[in-house]
């Protein structure tokens, strides 16, 4: 509860800059405001998935709720439209998909990187988040080893040929293949298009607060 209390005022903090905050601050353009702001690239945590802008909003009426309810605010936040929360579809490929992706051959070093980065993906399903920062330190014992960022977790994952090979290819170091999570995913559905991948998914962010 203190880290996510602390997390939220750390994002309120960076989002209102030197500004003060006030109830009275708080209308719907704040909120859509707000939403926009976590799901971009500002914040020094970087953006925020749909459905973490969801639980943030959450939590942050749970603390309302409790002021209200101790007398100290009326009521005006419940009036307000927050981020909900939605079903996901999670894109899935298949093999014979798998092999295309494998073969193909990017015609640009942007769309390069991000093959490199989907097939790091399907090689360890490693999130986004952890995969884009490996480097050497967590290759030993012919295994990649990590603290994954979001559960801190301690894994290990097998390093099988094709992964050795991308890894090669880069050094043991990952890190160069960093980029937004908005133009990854932006840029993979650009790359799925041009392999000639058919499979379904759905991209789900908030457009003025709202999906």
């Amino acid at each position: 509860m203190i880290e996510k209390l602390n997390n939220l005022v750390t994002r309120l903090e960076e989002f209102k800059g030197n500004n003060s905050l006030y109830y009275s601050d708080l209308n719907q353009k704040f909120i859509n405001d707000f939403a926009k702001y976590l799901q971009s690239e500002k914040s020094k945590y970087g953006s925020q998935q749909p459905s973490t802008i969801q639980k943030t909003f959450a939590f942050f009426r749970q603390i309302l709720n409790h002021y209200n309810n101790s007398g100290i605010i009326d009521d005006k936040y419940k009036k307000l439209k927050y981020p909900q929360g939605f079903d996901q579809k999670q894109m899935i490929f298949i093999e014979s998909e798998i092999k295309l992706l494998i073969n193909y051959e990017p015609k640009s070093a942007r769309l390069e990187k991000v093959k490199d980065l989907a097939l790091l993906q399907l090689f360890t399903g490693l999130r986004f988040s952890d995969a884009i920062k490996l480097n050497e330190s967590n290759v030993f014992n012919n295994a990649l080893n990590i603290q994954t960022q979001k559960t801190n977790q301690i894994i290990s994952i097998p390093v099988h040929a094709a992964l050795s090979e991308l890894l090669k290819k880069y050094n043991y170091d990952l890190r160069s293949l960093k980029i937004s999570n908005v133009n990854y995913n932006l840029y993979l559905k650009e790359l799925i298009k041009s392999v000639g991948i058919t499979s379904k998914s759905e991209f789900t962010h908030f457009v003025n607060g709202e999906m």
